[in-house]
């Protein structure tokens, strides 16, 4: 009887053995983790010598915080952000990323990811934030991209905000806002690039432009139009200056819409300040300057509706501002 009792004493004590030793090991996961690269000259034990380097030994380390990259010099890589979320690329104190494979991708591609900040970092050869990703960009520049790129492009249902950031002298557009995409400008000049300032093309975009930490945003001196929207894109610009741009300083086309308020300022441009095309409308603010554009011309037009259902609401409130626009029904006819 004893005998038969401690054999299955025995036996179950063998079988919880075997059951607590097939349980998963719990994972630890770390709060934040954080990986220092240092590029272009030789690093201490620890630290990685590419970003791409970096985000690989990231994605081994659970996290229930961040994920950082601290970066120094001057990184010659493309750099691919794939499926991260609250991730940091941070300059320590400033970093440049110098897209060495631009024929195939430019040199910051931030995809299916979010949550992504991007601080202190020059971006040569462009960048972009792609598919339903989320990314914050603060102090950056975005330079030298090729005329078959653009500065900073944001595309498939993504967001971005880039506060006090510098777009410039990029071979084609400054920045491209893809189908359905918001893009919020805080601050910060787009400048000198071979295309378009801003532009929308495929129509759904959102780009919101207004006052960052440090600046106001401006639009000066691009090739294009200063910004462009197209097929029902819209277009919000609070206390922005449009300026010297070669095409118009901000022209909607095929249904798009526009505010324009808080002293935003149009003027020196060298097609119109404003052109609003067919079934597009815009609304200004009595303290908007738009002036001082399409000089040269026998009739000049600050602002000018093309004759297929554009529309105004208070430009009359605007000072100094020539138009062809016809005049306004009653807001309460």
């Amino acid at each position: 009887m004893y005998k038969i009792i401690l054999r299955k004493l025995i036996l179950w004590i063998v079988s919880l053995a075997l059951w607590v030793t097939l349980l998963p090991t719990p994972a630890y996961a770390y709060a934040n983790a954080t990986v220092t690269v240092k590029c272009g000259t030789p690093g201490t034990a620890g630290e990685q010598h590419t970003i791409s380097g970096a985000l690989k030994i990231l994605t081994r380390i659970a996290t229930t915080g961040r994920k950082t990259v601290l970066i120094s010099g001057t990184c010659n890589e493309n750099v691919v952000v794939d499926g991260f979320d609250h991730l940091t690329l941070q300059g320590n104190p400033t970093a440049i990323i110098n897209g060495h494979d631009l024929a195939t991708n430019v040199a910051l591609f931030v995809t299916d990811s979010q949550d992504v900040a991007v601080n202190n970092i020059s971006v040569v050869g462009g960048a972009t934030c792609n598919d339903h990703s989320l990314c914050r960009f603060n102090n950056d520049t975005f330079q030298d991209a090729s005329v078959e790129q653009f500065g900073f492009g944001v595309f498939s249902r993504s967001s971005a905000v880039l506060i006090d950031c510098t777009i410039q002298n990029n071979g084609g557009l400054g920045v491209f806002i893809g189908f359905a995409t918001r893009l919020d400008l805080d601050g910060g000049t787009v400048q000198n690039n071979g295309g378009d300032g801003i532009a929308t093309p495929f129509g759904g975009g959102r780009l919101i432009a207004q006052p960052g930490i440090a600046t106001n945003p401006i639009v000066q001196n691009n090739s294009g139009n200063g910004i462009s929207a197209n097929l029902n894109s819209m277009v919000d610009l609070l206390a922005v200056t449009v300026i010297g741009n070669a095409g118009d300083g901000l022209r909607l086309t095929g249904s798009s819409t526009a505010t324009i308020r808080n002293g935003s300022a149009i003027t020196q441009n060298i097609g119109h300040g404003v052109r609003i095309g067919d079934l597009s409308f815009v609304e200004f603010s009595s303290d908007d300057t738009v002036v001082g554009n399409n000089t040269g011309v026998a009739t000049p037009y600050d602002v000018i509706c093309d004759p297929v259902n554009s529309a105004t609401r208070r430009l009359g409130s605007l000072t100094g501002t020539k138009t062809n626009c016809p005049a306004e029904q009653p807001i309460n006819p």
